[in-house]
This record gives structure tokens, C-alpha cells and sequence, in this order.
């Protein structure tokens, strides 16, 4: 006979049931046992529902990882000029140390640091001097263990105590955070403390010269470093600007690379890949409000959420099946433990029925 059982019928999911056929026949000779048919009660929408929300999250998954590999694909600023220095003891050259992703700041601070941009920067004197050997002489390097750096983080010129002594126009800031270091930051910040120092980067050259006017009319004794604009321009220490030697060729293209988009890492944080994460300078991020660095440990709220989600499914499900092959498995068991009780009470029986006719 086919048994069915009712849609939407009472049970908890997951669970196993026994049904149990008791026969109740007055004329039968011998006791006929009960028939037990086990069986599973699953709530077929829940288990629809979680199978369509798992589709959904692979569906979700694929095309977020479509779009980081078509951002990945994309067309960027790149630094062109050769690295072709590699080793434990060397950082690389210059140009492909750091990343700007402000154009206009990248072209000025690569042209001012053009001459530095092919120098080759080591962690030890020794590594820079075997590496000035093999060049004979024409490769420029600057080992990390001969930098001397104040390592004072002082304000801009015009602020002094925490106050600012004039209101000043342009945007100041320090040229270096702009700098982002997609690796060794400590290192590529000594580097870039040493090359650029307090190098300060403005809107505009008359902002840059009013600038420097007020600094020196505010603190007179104190010197106003050079001042690079986004337009182009140069405002040396001495106070000297214009000209071809203080001006941005129109066809200067050696400038450093482009860090790639911040949608590219909320991607990452999305799928749970914290492998590209660059390093950002911190003051960068609050004067431009673009935070490119994932923090490798605060995952409390936003990271993996889609992977960790799929993950605990699966192991939900797996774990449901488990335990009911567990609870399968001791309902067998108890249902032979019973059989064998009973087969022992008929062995004593028999037993007791052979001893009466016993000589």
C-alpha cells in the first residue's frame, strides 16, 4: 500500500519519526509484533528557501568577483620606468615604491622627484654597493642604513602650539601624505622623508607665494620650505619660481602610479580577499575622505559577510544530516538491544522447558 502523509502536517524539521503498526487481529494463534516505519520530516519551503538563498549567494559572489577582475583590468596610471632591481635586501626603485591618486599632485611631486625616480633603494650599504659594482658606478642607490631623518613630526609653517597664525589659502599640506605605500611602509616613509622632507603641496602659485610671504612675515627666523603647486609650478626654498626650471613639461609622463579605486577594496571587503589591501597614509585619508586600506583586524561588522554567511549554511546543513544519521543510527540500535532482549528471555524460557524433562 502507498502511505502519504498530509502537506504542512505538524513535526519538527530535521527530525526522525517511527510510525507504528500495531495489528489488532482477536483470531490470530500467535502475537504478530508491531511494524515500525521510520521516516524524516523536512520542511520542504524552509529547505527551498535555504537552497535559493545559497544560489543567491553564489550568484551574488560571482558577480562581485567579476567586477574586482574588471576594475583589475581597467586602464590606470602606471609608473614606466624599469624595476628591474630585485632581492631580500632590495625595496626597489623609487617610482614604484609609492602611489598618488590625485593626478595633477602625482605629475608635480614625480617631476620635482624626477631625479630620484630611477634611484634604487636598499636595506643595507652593502647590498647598494655591490649593486654600484656590478653598474659600474651608473646606477644610483640610496641604502635605508644611511638615512638620517628628524624623526619629529612637526605642523605646517603657519601653524604653531596647535594655532594657526594666519588663515591661509590654497590647500597647504605636506606633499608626502599624499604618498601611498602599497608595501613596507615604514620603510618607504623614511625613504620619502628623506627625499621629500617638508616639501608642502598648494593649489596655485599665487596662493604658494602668499603663503610663503606670511610665513616669513609670522615667524621671520623660521625658513618656508619649497612649495610645489597642482597646477604645475615650483616655489623653491630660496623663493625662486618661474621659468622653465621651475615649470612641469607639458610631455612629463614618469610619474608614479595610480592606486586602484576605492570600490575596488569595499569589493575585497565584500568577498572576503584582504590580499591586495595597500597601506594608506592616515592624514590622507581625512582630508580626502577615501580610506583605500582595509584594517587587517576589524572584521566585526562589514568584512567576509557574504562568505562567513555561506559558510555557517553549509555547516548548518552538514550538521543537521549528521545528527540525524546520529539519532537514526540509536533508534537501530535500541530497536536490536530490544531484540536481543527478547530473544534471551526466549532462550530462558526454552531453557526452563527443557529442564522439566530432564532424566
Amino acid at each position: 500500500q502507498t502511505l502519504a502523509i498530509m502537506e504542512d502536517s505538524p513535526g519538527e524539521n530535521g527530525s526522525r519519526y517511527i510510525l507504528s503498526f500495531k495489528p489488532e487481529v482477536t483470531t490470530a494463534a500467535t502475537h504478530l509484533s508491531p511494524f515500525e516505519l521510520p521516516f524524516h520530516f523536512c520542511n520542504g519551503t524552509a529547505f527551498k528557501r535555504s537552497l535559493m538563498a545559497d544560489e543567491n549567494i553564489d550568484r551574488i559572489l560571482k558577480e562581485k568577483k567579476a567586477e574586482k577582475e574588471h576594475i583589475e583590468r581597467s586602464s590606470r596610471r602606471r609608473c614606466r620606468i624599469p624595476n628591474n632591481f630585485s632581492g631580500p635586501n632590495v625595496l626597489g626603485k623609487v617610482g614604484h615604491l609609492a602611489l598618488i591618486a590625485d593626478d595633477d599632485a602625482a605629475r608635480v611631486i614625480s617631476w620635482h622627484l624626477s631625479g630620484d625616480m630611477d634611484c634604487v633603494i636598499t636595506r643595507t650599504t652593502a647590498e647598494a654597493q655591490r649593486i654600484n659594482r656590478e653598474q659600474s658606478g651608473r646606477q644610483q642607490v640610496l641604502p635605508l642604513d644611511g638615512i638620517f631623518v628628524n624623526q619629529a613630526n612637526r605642523p605646517l609653517p603657519h601653524i604653531r602650539n596647535g594655532r594657526e597664525l594666519f588663515s591661509p589659502t590654497g590647500n597647504p599640506l605636506f606633499a608626502r601624505n599624499l604618498l601611498i605605500y602599497p608595501c613596507e611602509e615604514e620603510s618607504c616613509e623614511l625613504v620619502f622623508k628623506n627625499l621629500l622632507g617638508e616639501t608642502i603641496l598648494m593649489d596655485d602659485i599665487d596662493s604658494a607665494t602668499n603663503y610663503r610671504k606670511l610665513t616669513l612675515r609670522s615667524l621671520k627666523r623660521i625658513p618656508c620650505p619649497t612649495i610645489l603647486t597642482r597646477q604645475g609650478n615650483r616655489l623653491s626654498a630660496r623663493g625662486k619660481f618661474g621659468g622653465a626650471q621651475n615649470t612641469v613639461p607639458r610631455e612629463f609622463n614618469n610619474m608614479f602610479g595610480a592606486p586602484l579605486p576605492q570600490p575596488y577594496y569595499s569589493l575585497l571587503q565584500e568577498i572576503g580577499d584582504n590580499s591586495h589591501t595597500p597601506v594608506v597614509n592616515l592624514f590622507f585619508f581625512l582630508r580626502c575622505a577615501v580610506r583605500l586600506c582595509v584594517l587587517k583586524y576589524c572584521f566585526c561588522f562589514w568584512s567576509d559577510l557574504l562568505s562567513q554567511y555561506q559558510s555557517v549554511l553549509l555547516k548548518k546543513t552538514e550538521a543537521e544530516e549528521e545528527y540525524s544519521k546520529l539519532i537514526s543510527k540509536s533508534h537501530e540500535m535500541q530497536q536490536k538491544q530490544h531484540k536481543m532482549d527478547e530473544i534471551r528471555e526466549q532462550l530462558k524460557d526454552i531453557e526452563k522447558q527443557l529442564g522439566k524433562f530432564s532424566w
